[in-house]
């Protein structure tokens, strides 16, 4: 990065119910510029060029924080303190039950209507001179009506190749349960319908689900079904499956089994735009990728005009013990890492 101009920049972004939001800008000296907000952690923006060298917005967010603060569809943020769906709203740790809120049907669903993708986080830059941003966030004892004190941080960081790395990580002084994830709505068009983007998905299984959106007891085989994307395939081919899995959502929101063991940073998903020639490449050390086409997005966004590839522990981990642990404790605490890569062909 050239020393005659930082690495790091913030400036204003609006207020919000707990203070005003700044909004950092990270530029590596490569051809991506990101920008991250204060408020949810969120990812504003990420830019990058398609294959004429053209430079784009490809994530759908908003201009300020006002906007996040009055969004109901998840948009760009960190969800916790547990992404996805826990059932009923409750869990058993040790000898207590936890009530949870209900505010996904008779499930909870992204740490509740008050989860940390509507908190203000705190920022830090720890070097000017290094496209980093950490994010940092107390969740106290009860929050939600999970138990312990939770320290939960986010870092993203940009690499002059183009490669946004975000590291997920979390304490807590008790037993709990944590399921940080993030919820970017990526459009490597830029703009319009996301069906004709291609993707792929390094999964062998996944998870059925019930219709209030709970996995069913087994995982399932993607063999010879539209779930099927360990080859590259069109998502409108696929979306518009008469699949019953698939019309219960709506269209993709469902969680694969990434291939590989968890833990280690291994390839997820490959996401293609033949029209702009941009491409997405995800890894992760989580067990699981929800994959979700926008489905219930209205205006000012467009229906189907984005595709989240959520990377995250299982839902309704904690009821099922035959799923990787979400548990967390003073001896064993909580990290997760994935890295977006961007490219363009030709």
């Amino acid at each position: 990065m050239s020393g005659d101009r930082p690495a790091v920049t913030a400036e204003a972004f609006g207020d919000t119910p707990e203070g005003p939001a700044s909004l950092y800008r990270l530029n590596a000296g490569g051809r991506c510029r990101v920008a991250v907000s204060e408020f949810g952690a969120a990812l504003v923006s990420l830019e990058t060029p398609d294959r004429d060298g053209r430079l784009a917005n490809v994530v759908l967010g908003y201009d300020a924080a006002a906007g996040y603060v009055g969004d109901g569809a998840s948009m760009g943020i960190v969800v916790g303190r547990y992404g996805n769906r826990i059932a009923n709203g409750r869990f058993e740790l040790g000898d207590k039950v936890y009530e949870l809120e209900c505010n996904n049907g008779p499930n909870h669903l992204h740490g509740g209507s008050n989860g940390f993708g509507r908190r203000l986080w705190r920022a830090e830059v720890p070097d000017e001179s290094i496209a980093r941003v950490r994010f940092s966030l107390t969740s106290p004892d009860g929050d939600a009506g999970y138990p312990g004190n939770l320290e939960a941080t986010v870092e993203y960081r940009l690499s002059e190749d183009d490669g946004l790395t975000v590291t997920f990580a979390a304490t807590c002084d008790a037993a709990s349960v944590v399921n940080l994830a993030h919820h970017a709505y990526f459009n490597l068009a830029g703009s319009g319908s996301v069906l004709d983007h291609e993707l792929t998905v390094h999964a062998e299984r996944f998870l059925p689900v019930d219709g209030t959106m709970i996995p069913l007891p087994e995982m399932a085989d993607v063999a010879d079904t539209p779930f099927d994307f360990r080859e590259r395939a069109r998502l409108g081919e696929r979306v518009g499956s008469p699949h019953p899995l698939m019309v219960v959502a709506k269209g993709l929101d469902h969680c694969f089994v990434v291939d590989g063991d968890p833990g280690s940073l291994r390839p997820v998903a490959h996401l293609h735009d033949p029209q702009s020639g941009r491409i997405l490449d995800l890894s992760s050390t989580q067990p699981g990728v929800q994959v979700y086409t926008a489905n219930h997005l209205g205006p000012p966004f467009e229906h189907h005009g984005a595709i989240c590839l959520e990377t995250q522990h299982f839902p309704d981990s904690p009821n099922r013990p035959d799923y990787p642990s979400t548990r967390i404790d003073p001896e064993r605490p909580y990290e997760e890492t994935m890295v977006l890569r961007l490219s363009a062909d030709g």
